[in-house]
């Protein structure tokens, strides 16, 4: 199985060439997946022609992007997707609790963020277990990652620690972690509330906090995974 640190760098064309996806048994696990009986109906899902999909069958080679198709609208992770049996797969999509991810995107840089339609700059993607993400009322919300390479709210988050962030949850909470944007410039920074004005901080003692009447929040920090 692939190391998660490995995934993140990979582009897609890299990632589908290290896949395994001969067989009959992953074609099977794919129209499971994607709750199909025929090459019909999995053709009319895939949004291509049936005669694409017997030209795989025959050749014993499934198309990379059926498989990532498979994982984005079934809601199962991929190793998940690899490795359960077809009796496993069938609990899992009778009860998804244990078993239903949302994929995130990861982006490079926080000024990634700059621009509305990001979708450009995101490089791989993690999958987040929604029963997790329900915990944190964040199921349905507009969810990035980014690993840091800066040290501002070091030793609160280090380089190399993976954050993830809401986009929808942009509602002020004191002292939260939030990303909010200064003079088109994206910030990661601590907020706290004063009277009548905003203290933007920084866990790092050598980056000097600063304060501002307002705050334009672009979203807010709900986990931190730190790196090890």
């Amino acid at each position: 199985m692939f190391r998660l640190n490995n995934l993140i760098f990979l582009t897609y064309q890299e990632f589908g060439q290290m896949l395994d996806t001969s067989g009959e048994k992953l074609y099977k696990k794919i129209m499971l997946a994607l709750g199909v009986e025929t090459d019909r109906e999995l053709a009319q899902k895939l949004g291509i022609s049936e005669q694409a999909v017997n030209n795989a069958k025959r050749h014993g080679k499934i198309p990379d992007r059926w498989l990532m198709y498979a994982v984005c609208h079934s809601g199962f992770a991929l190793p998940l997707l690899l490795t359960l049996t077809d009796l496993d797969m069938g609990r899992a999509l009778t009860d998804q609790s244990g078993y239903a991810f949302k994929l995130v995107p990861i982006i490079k840089s926080l000024q990634d963020l700059r621009d509305e339609n990001y979708v450009q700059h995101i490089t791989s993607y993690l999958a987040l277990q929604k029963h997790e993400l329900q915990k944190a009322s964040a199921e349905e919300d507009e969810l990035v990652a980014l690993v840091m390479v800066e040290h501002v709210l070091e030793p609160t988050i280090k380089p190399g620690d993976t954050v993830i962030i809401s986009l929808t949850q942009r509602q002020f909470a004191q002292g939260g972690i939030f990303v909010v944007n200064l003079d088109d410039t994206q910030l990661l920074c601590r907020l706290n509330k004063l009277p009548g004005r905003f203290r933007i901080a920084f866990d790092n003692p050598h980056i000097k906090d600063f304060e501002s009447e307002a705050v334009d929040i672009r979203g807010r920090v709900l986990w931190i995974s730190q790196a090890v």
